[in-house]
């Protein structure tokens, strides 16, 4: 509804026809209406968006945590991450339910119990129940129980009853007796639970149920005892047992074969599950009563052993393969490590392929989402006293092999962005530009921001800071899976076409931290083809301004000169001050380049959107070619000067 033929007043690039705060150039470049002053209709402008809160003007709910932007702001909570306290509880669910999502504590936390049911705040989030409530379905079953059962706490139309579309989350033990009395202990034997309970069976024909939360890391003796005939005194009466593990006969799991630590056989249930079973306790049995009164179950154990498997991503560079930390980037010269630890320990090799699983699951954001299956074999599994262990390594080259990274170029436009600022502004740094940056239409390939509120978990994953991160510049995020559920996620190099790095450069030549040019040699010649620095004077080159004159002691002559030996094809970025976030410079300059580059050329895009703002300090290094800057001919007057590589 802007006049083409019109550059002022509201058509213009400067116009506001909505008066939302966005120029209608930015709008053009958020894809946003410059009719609307609330595009998504989240109840906060576009503009406080994108200048304010950094959330996405076409995206109600930004973090995907089912409260809209503007009521997050209304209640204090934080619009970009699901979970503003960090309790694991998402910050939706926690006002839904009348708990604070401010408060990580007491009963607010993710280990509150609200209604003292027994399912603590964390676990009602996962099943969908309500945490004030101990029967939320009102079915007469308890959440807990319905868990144990294997129902569905929201679902009152199951009465409690095991349903094939809701997953099992507990273990019961189910006895039915034909014409006798049984009973069942299960015995906890640590090394935490070492609780006992019993369930009995004394009506003939009738399943008994006995709930029990069974602890990961934790074995159990289960016994079975034959109680009584039920007055029956023939002598050849048949008395029947049969197991359930979650409402579900043992039998279709049952699998035998031979165990180096028991004599007798096992069973195997599901993923996660070992019962030692010597006498075919937990399957289907048949007894017959000696006709005089012996106990004919006696002896009838098992041990059943509930796993706790941790994956972890380790860091290349630890002989003791310690647990990467979530701001590092595993790079194109070092190993992806996974660490797999599961506790009690499995004795052998073939156990653990059939409990765990045969193989590990590697997913790739960018690369490869649906993931690859690495085989666990014998060399990678080691048993010690506590625990077992899985260790694989797969060198780059592996990786690239299996689909999980590509090989150099892929062919992608993508882009990174490493942005020391914070939502609220850092000494200056905010994120309007690294955030403008990244709403134009270039995949990315990674973001590294200095707001703590952001982490790899968060949707889109964010990054803290880190040298690791500006020497891969471009990232996917690994996950690894093992047993079905998905455990570790980290970093894993993919360098991008284009780098934004915005922050404080020093007029000595290093970017934030004393990041200097020797520590990324070798390292921006991959997939990288331009470096925007927008960060004080890190270009410049001779000094044709003659800006340093004043206190030269502050400034390494011609940083851009040591720079250029490592950098890309194309830098960009400012031979002195660069502009500042405050006020929006660095998010209009980026927003006008990505537009003008497809008809420019990165070089000329840069210094024609600068020029566009009176950002005069910019400049441009062409490797092995030439520098480009604006020489100050007179006072506001300036001229775009280019300067051969051998007259620098």
């Amino acid at each position: 509804g802007l006049d083409p033929l019109s550059g002022v007043g509201g058509d213009g690039a400067n116009g506001d026809p909505d008066g939302d705060g966005l120029v209608n150039l930015q709008e053009q470049a958020a894809c946003t209406d410059p009719n609307d002053a609330d595009t998504d209709s989240d109840g906060l402008t576009d503009g406080a968006e994108v200048n304010a809160y950094c959330t996405n003007p076409l995206l109600p709910d930004t973090d995907g945590d089912g409260l809209s932007d503007g009521v997050e702001v209304s209640f204090g909570t934080n619009p970009i991450s699901a979970d503003t306290d960090g309790d694991g509880l998402r910050d939706g669910w926690e006002i839904a339910n009348g708990l604070d999502p401010l408060s990580d504590v007491g009963d607010d936390g993710a280990n509150g119990d609200p209604d003292s049911d027994g399912l603590v705040n964390i676990q009602e989030q996962e099943a969908g129940s309500d945490p004030n409530d101990v029967d939320t379905d009102g079915d007469g079953v308890s959440d807990l129980q319905e868990l144990m059962n294997g129902s569905n706490p929201s679902d009152g139309a199951d009465g409690g009853k095991p349903s094939a579309s809701y997953p099992y989350r507990g273990m019961t033990f189910n006895i039915y007796g034909d014409y006798a009395a049984w009973q069942m202990t299960i015995q906890g034997i640590g090394p935490v639970d070492y609780q006992t309970d019993t369930v009995s069976m004394s009506s003939p024909g009738i399943e008994n149920d006995k709930m029990k939360v069974l602890r990961k890391g934790n074995s159990y003796r289960l016994s079975m005892l034959w109680l009584n005939s039920d007055g029956h005194t023939d002598p050849y009466y048949w008395y029947c047992w049969q197991a359930k593990v979650n409402g579900q006969p043992t039998t279709p799991s049952y699998q035998s074969y031979t165990s180096t630590r028991l004599s007798g056989n096992e069973v195997v249930y599901g993923q996660g599950w070992l019962a030692e079973n010597e006498s075919g306790l937990l399957t289907s049995h048949v007894h017959a009563h000696d006709g005089a009164g012996g106990n004919v179950a006696e002896g009838l154990e098992a041990v059943l052993h509930i796993y706790k498997c941790e994956v972890s991503i380790c860091s290349p560079d630890d002989e003791t393969w310690g647990e990467l930390d979530a701001s590092r980037v595993i790079l194109d010269d070092e190993d992806l490590r996974i660490r797999v630890r599961i506790a009690p320990a499995i004795a052998t090799f073939d156990l653990c392929r059939r409990v765990m699983g045969s193989n590990i699951c590697v997913k790739t954001s960018g690369t490869c989402p649906a993931g690859v299956e690495i085989p666990v074999m014998a060399e990678d599994f080691t048993v010690y006293s506590d625990r077992s262990e899985i260790r694989i390594a797969k060198t780059r080259q592996q990786l690239i092999s299996l689909g999980l990274l590509p090989q150099n170029d892929d062919g992608v436009n993508e882009m990174a962005v490493y942005d020391v600022g914070t939502i609220a502004g850092n000494n200056g740094s905010d994120l309007s530009d690294s955030n403008a940056f990244m709403r134009l239409g270039i995949d990315e390939r990674g973001v590294a921001t200095g707001e703590p509120s952001l982490t790899l978990e968060s949707s889109p994953p964010r990054a803290r800071l880190s040298k690791s991160f500006l020497k891969a510049a471009g990232c996917e995020i690994v996950t690894v899976s093992y047993a079905g559920i998905e455990y570790a996620r980290r970093q894993i190099m993919n360098q991008a076409d284009i780098l934004y790095y915005s922050g404080h450069g020093l007029h000595k030549f290093a970017l934030l931290d004393d990041y200097g040019p020797s520590a990324f040699s070798g390292r921006w010649n991959k997939d990288l083809d331009c470096l925007i620095v927008s960060g004080c004077s890190i270009l410049d080159i001779n000094d044709y301004n003659n800006n340093f004159a004043i206190d030269p002691e502050d400034h390494v002559a011609s940083p851009g000169k040591l720079w250029e030996g490592v950098g890309p094809n194309v830098m960009l970025g400012y031979n002195y001050y660069a502009p500042a976030d405050e006020g929006g410079a660095p998010a209009r300059i980026v927003s006008a380049w990505l537009m003008l580059r497809s008809s420019l050329g990165d070089v000329d895009a840069w210094m024609q959107a600068n020029a566009n703002n009176v950002s005069w300090n910019a400049c441009a290094i062409i490797k092995n070619q030439k520098y480009v800057y604006f020489k100050k001919i007179v006072r506001g007057f300036w001229l775009k000067r280019e300067i051969l590589k051998n007259n620098w």
